[in-house]
């Protein structure tokens, strides 16, 4: 799964959660980069949901770089 932009210039990542697509609107203010983040921080939690795991601090880590909006 990976970030992409739209027509209108807004991001947007798109997943799949028990079967059913799901997209996740990221919005205009991202960078390419943190779009790109935000896409491997949503597969790895899908991951852990799927296996059952506790959030590894790692990932809780991650999201705290996110940019704040």
């Amino acid at each position: 799964m990976r970030a992409y932009k739209t027509g209108q210039g807004k991001w947007q990542v798109n997943f799949s959660e028990k079967g059913k697509q799901r997209t996740l609107y990221l919005g205009r203010d991202f960078t390419s980069g943190s779009a790109d983040r935000v896409a491997r921080i949503v597969t790895d939690l899908l991951a852990c949901r799927n296996r059952g795991d506790v959030v590894p601090l790692e990932i809780l880590q991650k999201i705290k770089t996110l940019p704040e909006p």
